[in-house]
C-alpha cells in the first residue's frame, strides 16, 4: 500500500539529447505498487520506474512492470522508499560500451515540472524574471529550472549561502544574481511562502519583494460544460494566469471580457466571476477549494461547481461543468494523404469533457478524438462523433495519457483491404497550448484591484486640462523599464513637469517648439546606401520568382543551408535542381507521390549527369502511383550508365508496376550490380515477378528483401528458391497470404540459407505453421523472427521453447496474437532459465 509520503508524479531529466535514452526523461505517473514499492510510468508509454528486490534497485525499462532485472537505466536502492531521492546515481544503458555507464546529470525527482514566477511590477528593475520555468535538472545537488526558447533566465540552488537564486544570465557557479531567497529548508523553489529579494542598482543592494513570488500552476485553465440555454453559459472557455488575487493565482480571459477565475480566502473557494476581479463574494459560480490538493489552483478535474441560477436565486451544482488543465488543440499529423483514413490528420479544438477525459473537435466538421474508457483508449472517429462506442478509424492505447497530445502514443489506423487496424508510426499526436497572453493590449486589466500583476504595462497617460497644443513625448530615458507613450494636453510646461515629478523629469524644449514638424534630413551619400539597398531588394525579389518559377527555389535554400536538405525533395524538378547546385555528396533521394512517366526522365538525366559525383546510394520512390514499367526503366538506365553505386532501391506502395517491378531493376539485381536492399512492398508482385527473382537467385547480391503485403499465396516453393541468394540476410513477408503449404517450404529452405531475419506477420499462422518453423529453427542462422498479428495461442508455444533451447535467437516478436503480455513475459522468464 502506498504511504502518504510516496509521490503521485515523478519527473525525469538531466540526460542530454545527444545521448542514448535520452527520451527516457519526462514526467511519470504512480498506477500502483511492485514489490512493495510504487511504481511510476510515463503516460502515454510502457516505460515504468520499478523496484526490483533481488539486486535492491530502482530500475527504468522500456518494457513495463516485469520480473526481470533488464532495463535501460538503474540505480542502488540505498534504502529510498520511492525512486525519487535526488541523492540516488543513476546508471544508464549505452549501446557502444555494452554496459550501463554512469550519468550524474540524470535524475529522477519529486520537484514540479514547472514554476511560475511572477508579482515584479512591471516597469520595475529585473521585472524580466516574471515568467514560467521549466524543470532541467541538477545545479550544486538540487533541482534547477529554466526558461524555455532563447532566454537563459534560470532558478538554480547556491549551497554556500543556502538560498535560491534567480540569474537572467543562467546556470552559472556564482553567487551573483538578479534575485534570491533564503533556502528554508525546501527542495525546490515553488514555495510561495519563500520571500524574494531582488537587486536594485540605485541602492546597490538586493531590496525584499513582497510582491514576488514562485508558486506551482498552470498558465491556463479550461472551463467546459456549461451549455444552453442554462443561464451564464459565457463561463466557459479558456483562463490564462494573469498575477496574484488574494494570495492565490488569479486567472482571466485574454479576449477583454474581464471574466476571472479567484480565489475567495473567507470561505476558501474559487469563483468564476464574469465582472473580473474583485474583492466581494459575490460570482456566477463557486468550487469549495478544499480539495485541490498541496499545490492551490483552480484546474483540478475533482472540482465541482455550482453556477448561479437567477430562477431559483441561488447556485445550483452543475455536475457537467469542469475546470483542468489540457492543451487547447491536439494536432494530428503524419498519415499519409494517399492512405485510408488520411482525413484524421488536423487540429482539433478542445470542447467537452466525455468519459471524465477531455474531448477534441475539428472545427469545420465532426471529426471528434475522445477517450473509450472500456479499453482504455484514445478514439479517432470520423463518423459517429462523440457518440460512436468503440467504433473508430483510429486508436491509441493511452497507457496513463490524460490527454490526447502525447506524441508518445502509437496510434493504429482502420485498412479496409486488410480488414484491422493497423499501426502508423508516423501519425503524431501533439500538444498545442495557448500561446502567452500579451496583458498589455487586453482592456481593463491594469485596472483590477489588489492584482499582483505577471506582464508588462504600456502606460498611457492623459491631462484633463486643455490647451491648442497636443504634444507626443518620448520619455523612455526617464523609465528605461517600462514603454511610455504620454500623449499631453497641456496649460504650460510647468503642469506637465509636475506630472512627471516622480520620475525627476525636465523637458528642455517650450510646447511650441516640441509642436513643430521634423523632418530627417538625407544627404548623397545616405541616398545612394538607400538605392543599393533598394536595388539589392528588388534583384533578390526577381531571383526569387525565378527560382520559385523553375522548381530551384528549395534546392538553392538547402544549398545554402537555410532548409533541411530533406525538405527540398519536393519535386523531380527541386531533386534536379539540388543534384546540379551540391558540390559534395547527396547519398539518399527520396521521392514520394512525385515521379511520373511524365517527369521520370528529368530525374534520369539528373542522375545521369550528376549521381555518380553526388555519391548516390539510395533511391526512395514509394507511392508514386502514376509511375509506370516505362519510368522506372529510363531511372535504370541511367543509373547503369552513370555506373552509379546505388545499394537501395524502394519502390513499395506503387501496386500498378505489378511484376515489372522485378522486370526493370533486373540489371541492378546482377553481379555487376550493387544492388543490396531492394523493397518491393505493396507492388502488386505476383507469380511471373517472383519466378524472375527466384530464375536470378544465385546471382543476387542482396542483403535486405522485403516484399510484404504482395498476394503470393502458393508460391512458397518459388520463395524457397529466392531464399537461395548467397548473401541474403533480411527476409519481409508480412501480410502475404501464406499458406501452410508456403511455410513448410520456406521453413525447410531456412537451414540452407544466409537469413538472420524473417518476418512473417499477419499470414494467419496457428499452431500448426509454428510447428512446422520449429522444426527446422535450431538448424538455420535466424536471429530474429516476426510473427505478429497471427492466430497463435500460449499454449502453441512450447515448440518454440523447444527450439530455442537447442540453439537459441535473440529477438522473437509475438505481439498481436491470442498471448497475454504476463504470459509472454513467463515465456520468455523461462527461456532465460533454460540458457543459465
Amino acid at each position: 500500500m502506498a504511504e502518504p509520503d510516496d509521490p503521485l508524479v515523478v519527473n525525469v531529466v538531466g540526460r542530454h539529447k545527444e545521448r542514448e535514452n535520452q527520451d527516457l526523461q519526462g514526467e511519470y505517473h504512480m498506477i500502483g505498487m511492485v514489490h512493495g514499492r510504487p511504481a511510476y510510468r510515463k503516460p502515454g508509454t510502457r516505460t515504468v520506474i520499478r523496484y526490483w528486490p533481488v539486486a535492491d534497485r530502482w530500475l527504468i525499462d522500456r518494457e513495463g512492470v516485469q520480473e526481470s532485472d533488464i532495463c535501460n537505466a538503474y540505480a542502488e536502492q540505498g534504502g529510498a522508499r520511492h525512486p525519487a531521492v535526488e541523492e540516488l546515481v543513476w546508471r544508464v544503458w549505452e549501446s557502444q560500451h555494452r554496459q550501463h555507464i554512469r550519468d550524474p546529470e540524470f535524475l529522477v525527482t519529486a520537484a514540479p515540472g514547472t514554476i511560475q514566477v511572477l508579482g515584479r511590477a512591471a516597469g520595475k528593475e529585473n521585472w524580466a524574471l516574471n515568467g514560467e520555468y521549466k524543470l532541467i535538472g541538477l545545479h550544486q545537488g538540487k533541482v534547477a529550472y529554466q526558461k524555455a526558447g532563447k532566454f537563459k533566465h534560470a532558478i538554480r540552488y547556491w549551497r554556500v549561502g543556502d538560498r535560491w537564486l534567480i540569474d537572467l544570465e543562467g546556470l552559472r557557479d556564482v553567487d551573483i544574481c538578479n534575485a534570491y531567497a533564503d533556502a528554508q529548508s525546501t527542495s525546490y523553489p515553488g514555495e510561495i511562502r519563500l520571500q524574494w529579494h531582488i537587486w536594485d542598482s540605485t541602492r546597490q543592494r538586493h531590496i525584499l519583494d513582497s510582491s514576488l513570488c514562485t508558486l506551482v500552476t498552470p498558465s491556463v485553465i479550461e472551463v467546459v460544460g456549461r451549455e444552453s440555454p442554462k443561464e451564464n453559459t459565457a463561463m466557459n472557455g479558456s483562463y490564462h494566469l494573469v498575477g496574484l488575487h488574494a494570495g492565490q493565482p488569479a486567472y482571466m480571459k485574454a479576449d477583454g471580457s474581464g471574466h476571472a477565475i479567484r480565489y475567495w480566502p473567507r470561505e476558501e473557494r474559487w469563483l468564476i466571476d464574469l465582472d473580473g476581479l474583485r474583492d466581494t463574494e459575490i460570482c456566477n459560480a463557486y468550487a469549495e477549494a478544499g480539495g485541490t490538493g498541496a499545490h492551490m489552483h483552480p484546474g483540478h478535474l475533482n472540482l465541482v461547481w455550482h453556477v448561479w441560477e437567477t430562477s431559483r436565486g441561488r447556485h445550483l451544482t452543475d455536475p457537467a461543468v469542469r475546470s483542468f488543465v489540457a492543451p487547447h488543440f491536439v494536432r494530428i499529423s503524419g498519415r499519409d494523404p494517399y492512405k485510408e483514413n488520411s482525413t484524421i490528420n488536423g487540429d482539433y479544438e478542445l470542447v467537452k469533457i466525455v468519459e471524465g477525459k477531455p474531448a477534441y473537435k475539428k472545427a469545420d466538421n465532426d471529426h471528434v478524438i475522445r477517450f473509450w474508457p472500456a479499453e482504455e483508449r484514445w478514439i479517432i472517429d470520423l463518423e459517429a462523433g462523440f457518440h460512436g462506442g468503440d467504433v473508430a478509424n483510429s486508436f491509441a492505447d493511452a497507457k496513463g495519457a490524460e490527454n490526447p497530445g502525447n506524441s508518445e502514443l502509437l496510434w493504429y489506423v482502420w485498412e479496409t483491404s486488410r480488414g484491422r487496424h493497423v499501426p502508423d508510426e508516423d501519425v503524431i499526436a501533439d500538444a498545442v497550448w495557448l500561446p502567452p497572453v500579451d496583458w498589455s493590449k487586453v482592456p481593463g486589466v491594469s485596472d483590477c484591484p489588489n492584482l499582483v500583476c505577471n506582464f508588462p504595462i504600456v502606460f498611457e497617460i492623459r491631462d484633463a486640462c486643455t490647451c491648442s497644443s497636443r504634444i507626443p513625448m518620448a520619455v523612455t530615458s526617464f523609465f528605461p523599464f517600462v514603454q511610455l507613450d504620454l500623449t499631453l494636453e497641456l496649460k504650460c510646461a510647468g503642469h506637465w513637469a509636475a506630472m512627471l515629478g516622480e520620475a525627476n523629469a525636465t523637458v528642455s524644449e517650450s510646447a511650441d517648439e516640441a509642436a513643430k514638424p521634423k523632418g530627417i534630413s538625407m544627404d548623397a551619400p545616405k541616398i545612394a546606401i538607400l538605392c543599393i539597398f533598394a536595388g539589392a531588394m528588388l534583384s533578390w525579389i526577381l531571383a526569387t520568382i525565378k527560382w520559385a518559377a523553375d522548381g530551384s527555389l528549395p534546392a538553392r535554400l538547402a544549398v545554402w543551408g537555410l532548409l533541411p536538405e530533406a525538405f527540398a525533395a519536393i519535386s523531380v524538378r527541386a531533386v534536379a535542381a539540388l543534384l546540379r547546385l551540391k558540390s559534395g555528396s547527396t547519398p539518399v533521394l527520396a521521392l514520394k507521390s512525385c515521379v511520373s512517366d511524365g517527369n521520370a526522365g528529368e530525374l534520369a538525366e539528373a542522375l545521369r549527369e550528376h549521381g555518380k559525383r553526388a555519391e548516390l546510394v539510395a533511391l526512395e520512390l514509394p507511392y508514386n502511383h502514376e509511375l509506370s514499367e516505362a519510368g522506372v526503366q529510363q531511372l535504370v538506365a541511367a543509373v547503369v550508365e552513370a555506373e552509379v553505386a546505388l545499394e537501395d532501391l524502394d519502390l513499395s506502395f506503387n501496386a500498378q508496376l505489378g511484376d515489372a517491378a522485378v522486370r526493370v531493376v533486373k540489371p541492378l539485381l546482377t553481379l555487376q550490380g550493387r544492388l543490396s536492399t531492394l523493397r518491393l512492398v505493396d507492388c502488386g508482385l505476383g507469380h511471373d515477378g517472383l519466378a524472375l527473382l527466384a530464375k536470378e537467385a544465385t546471382r543476387l547480391r542482396l542483403n535486405v528483401l522485403h516484399l510484404s503485403a504482395n498476394k503470393l499465396t502458393g508460391l512458397g516453393d518459388i520463395l524457397a528458391e529466392v531464399m537461395e541468394a548467397p548473401v541474403l540476410e533480411d527476409l519481409a513477408l508480412v501480410h502475404c497470404g501464406l499458406l501452410l503449404e508456403d511455410l513448410t517450404s520456406i521453413a525447410e529452405q531456412l537451414p540452407y540459407t544466409s537469413l538472420k531475419s524473417i518476418q512473417l506477420a499477419s499470414n494467419s499462422i496457428d499452431s500448426s505453421g509454428l510447428k512446422v518453423l520449429a522444426e527446422n529453427l535450431p538448424k538455420s542462422s535466424l536471429d530474429e523472427i516476426g510473427l505478429e498479428q497471427n492466430l497463435l495461442k500460449s499454449e502453441d508455444l512450447s515448440c518454440l521453447g523447444t527450439a530455442w533451447a537447442k540453439r537459441p535467437f535473440s529477438r522473437l516478436r509475438l505481439g498481436g496474437n491470442s498471448v497475454k503480455q504476463e504470459e509472454v513475459a513467463n515465456f520468455i522468464k523461462t527461456l532465460r532459465l533454460l540458457q543459465a
